[in-house]
């Protein structure tokens, strides 16, 4: 009898493509020429007031943490309503996260999702997500008194491949 396990790590390290999901799979038209998801581990880290300089400059440091992981692997930053520069661009183009976030004013919302997709409408193993509260990120002016819309969030995907190999990863 063969273990599944065995097979679905050996799956996971030779060919961990053959477990992505097309996009569109349940839909009515059917799977797409895209990739729709991909297996991964994911964490999220809930926070408020991004709209602040130093909670921005805690983001940055978790970003860079991650990078040094993922680096090779991003792909794709997205923005929403960025105050400068396109909403999507090539993660080797991309300025540095610091770069773009620090000099931001208190009023530009926070939303930057780096992807690691073959293609900008793929999914990806790798993914890291800052988005402040509301549509593009709680501005100043949003947030007064009102501590739901201060709340934010970090969201971060890698292989689970890694994880199984290096679990203190």
């Amino acid at each position: 009898m063969t273990d599944l396990s065995t097979d679905l790590l050996k799956l996971m390290r030779e060919h961990p493509e053959k477990l992505n999901v097309p996009g569109g799979m349940l839909t009515k038209s059917g799977p797409q020429n895209y990739v729709g998801s991909v297996p991964a581990i994911s964490g999220v880290l809930f926070f408020s007031d991004a709209h602040l300089p130093h909670v921005r400059e805690a983001i940055c440091a978790c970003f860079e943490d991650y990078r040094a992981l993922a680096h090779d692997h991003l792909t794709w930053l997205y923005r929403e309503e960025p105050p400068e520069g396109p909403e999507k661009i090539a993660y080797a183009k991309a300025k540095p996260l610091r770069d773009m976030l620090m000099p931001m004013d208190e009023d530009d919302g926070v939303s930057f999702q780096y992807i690691s997709g073959k293609q900008a409408n793929d999914a990806g193993p790798w993914e890291f997500d800052v988005q402040g509260g509301g549509r593009a990120g709680a501005r100043r002016w949003e947030v007064g008194d009102c501590a739901r819309c201060a709340l934010a969030f970090r969201c971060f995907t890698w292989r689970r491949i890694r994880q199984r190999s290096r679990p203190c990863s």
